[in-house]
């Protein structure tokens, strides 16, 4: 409706629309924090983290901010790698439960190369392999405790022969 606006509304229905859409939003709000509230105390968190995202069936994140460059980082320190590598090593060392996809490794690895921590190599056809630097051995020894965190949390490589294997 060309010309239609809220201004056009006298004050009381303004202020009231307001009261009316704030009471919607508390009530809402109060009821998802009651839903998680319940789910929690009947042990079922992973429910509870999707109410709380507002997306049923979605899990909840692998990593919280900067933890996928600590890992990174900790895993070119042991051995340099390209980008490609370094996703399957993500994805091996979670069991195969998260796979990074290249969308999230190459910004990640751009920010270590950028901060200093990493330098690159570059080979045949362009591909790129990235070793730590004395700056990136420096900054992971000043966040020795998330790494060591990290790493104990990730699932380590099998060792010798599956069971299947037998």
């Amino acid at each position: 409706m060309p010309g239609w606006s809220v201004t056009k509304f006298p004050i009381y229905l303004k202020s009231s629309y307001i009261v009316w859409l704030l009471y919607g939003v508390i009530m809402v709000q109060k009821r998802r924090s009651d839903e998680i509230a319940d789910n929690l105390s009947t042990g079922q968190a992973d429910s509870a983290a999707a109410h709380a995202s507002g997306k049923p069936g979605r899990r909840t994140r692998a990593f919280d901010y900067g933890e996928l460059r600590l890992l990174l980082l900790a895993i070119i320190a042991k051995q340099s790698s390209h980008g490609y590598e370094l996703i399957h090593e993500v994805k091996e060392r979670l069991g195969g439960t998260y796979k990074p996809s290249p969308g999230v490794i190459y910004p990640a690895l751009t920010w270590l190369y950028d901060r200093g921590y990493t330098e690159i190599d570059l080979e045949k056809g362009g591909r790129k392999r990235y070793s730590i630097t004395d700056e990136g051995k420096a900054f992971l020894s000043a966040n020795k405790s998330v790494t060591d965190m990290l790493l104990a949390r990730v699932v380590p490589k099998a060792q010798g022969k599956s069971p299947r294997q037998s």
